[in-house]
């Protein structure tokens, strides 16, 4: 399990809640047909500020040490979902196996990522 450097804060969390459900539309008159296979997930799109190469570091370790799907990592979810009780320590995993950052001229860092529970 990585850990989740401490330092900086994000700059923008948006939380989804993406369920596994199913909808059929008619081409001819558009009626639906929607079924629920009953599962629930939550998934976290992550913004950090821009930072400087020294400051990026830990970060950039972090996702060395997660390789992808492989690994997890625990963050507190009861801020981003209040209605929901027990969220806080939850397992989660990155959504993509590639992280995207961008550099700038003057070596700025800027990271987004996203995160699923790990179930």
């Amino acid at each position: 399990m990585a850990t989740l450097p401490s330092s900086p804060a994000f700059v923008s969390v948006t939380p989804m809640r993406r369920t596994s459900t199913a909808m059929a539309i008619s081409p001819y008159n558009f009626t639906q047909q929607v079924y629920s296979w009953g599962g629930k997930l939550k998934v976290i799109d992550f913004q950090l500020p821009t930072m400087t190469e020294s400051d990026a570091t830990a970060w950039l370790a972090f996702f060395d040490d997660l390789n992808g799907f492989e690994g997890t990592f625990n963050i507190d979810l009861s801020d981003y979902f209040p209605d929901e009780a027990g969220l806080t320590s939850v397992a989660m995993r990155l959504t993509d196996p590639d992280v995207q950052y961008s550099i700038d001229v003057l070596m700025n860092h800027s990271i987004s990522f996203r995160a699923m529970e790990a179930l």
